[in-house]
């Protein structure tokens, strides 16, 4: 899944620090799908393994199948092993990196206090 790719265009650049994707982890994706298109009014659309979300033609989130229930908001870096590292010094965990071709990739994190997030690069 492209992290907001807009529906005309290449996907826009966030600076580091910047938010720049959402997972809902949920248990029944088509009920999570169903409540967020009624109630902001998002584009939902379902496919193998769970639903991606357009809002105002970007897509922004997807709705994956997963008994962990909850948001796990993507956080842009400039590099993922410098942030895991970084992470882990000030008392946070990491896991091991999913890295695609070239240098993108991102990695699971939680902060000291077990809250889960996660790091992406480009």
């Amino acid at each position: 899944m492209a992290f907001g790719r807009a529906a005309d265009g290449p996907a826009p650049q966030a600076t580091p620090g910047g938010s720049v994707w959402e997972r809902r982890r949920t248990a029944d994706v088509a009920a999570a799908a169903e409540f967020y298109a009624a109630t902001f009014g998002w584009q939902v659309t379902a496919g193998a393994g769970g639903a991606v979300v357009d809002v105002d033609r970007r897509r922004v989130a997807e709705l994956v199948p997963d008994g962990a229930a909850g948001w796990l908001p993507f956080v842009r870096v400039e590099h993922l092993a410098d942030a895991c590292q970084r992470i882990v010094a000030l008392g946070g965990t990491a896991d091991e990196p999913v890295l695609w071709p070239g240098t993108a990739g991102y990695a699971l994190v939680r902060d000291p206090q077990g809250v889960p997030f996660a790091v992406h690069a480009v």
